[in-house]
């Protein structure tokens, strides 16, 4: 029977070492790359709008009218986000007009969004819209399908329908079915 030296002793345990060492490293890589991979393929966009208002995050949002919101996304609704920046109004976006949401930073700042929804008991734009109306406050916004920004004031809100006296000449009502409303800002 030989015996092994201290030296090749030391060389075996230090070469069983690194390849422990390397396959920890592999399995860490792997197991990084899955919970990447887990994380994006469960990402929601309202997952994402709720850790942006969480954070208040700075966004940029484009919108299907060809405008552009930026500043800090401050609240969310069930179906509207609502973004502020300083010396401007805040704005209401209509969420199924959001075509995109910028952050940013370079990619490795910005974490995958969440894969949670937005709570059920959130405000409604009808909701903003109501109290509005309680108060007439003037409004400025834009409806879906178009881009000009018309200013009135909101004077009575119904189930799915608003109606704002349009500033004139000549005074005139529109009524508007709330889920045409594209973005609202007070003022």
């Amino acid at each position: 029977m030989s015996q092994i030296s201290d030296d090749e002793l030391m060389r075996a345990l230090r070469s069983w070492a690194g390849a422990a060492r390397e396959d920890a490293a592999v399995s860490e890589r792997r197991e990084r790359h899955w919970q990447h991979e887990l994380a994006t393929d469960e990402m929601r966009f309202g997952g994402l709008l709720l850790d942006l208002v969480e954070r208040m995050g700075s966004v940029e949002m484009s919108t299907a009218t060809g405008r552009n919101h930026s500043g800090r996304l401050v609240a969310l609704g069930t179906d509207f986000a609502t973004v502020a920046a300083e010396g401007r109004l805040a704005v209401l976006l209509s969420l199924d007009t959001i075509t995109s949401v910028r952050l940013g930073g370079p990619p490795q700042w910005v974490r995958a969004p969440s894969s949670r929804t937005p709570p059920e008991h959130l405000p409604r734009l009808r909701d903003v819209l109501s109290e509005m109306a309680i108060q007439r406050s003037k409004i400025r916004f834009v409806l879906k399908g178009g881009n000009e920004m018309r200013s009135g004031a909101v004077v009575a809100v119904g189930d799915d329908v608003a109606a704002v006296a349009l500033a004139g000449p000549p005074d005139s009502t529109l009524f508007v079915p709330i889920e045409q409303f594209a973005e609202v800002s007070a003022g």
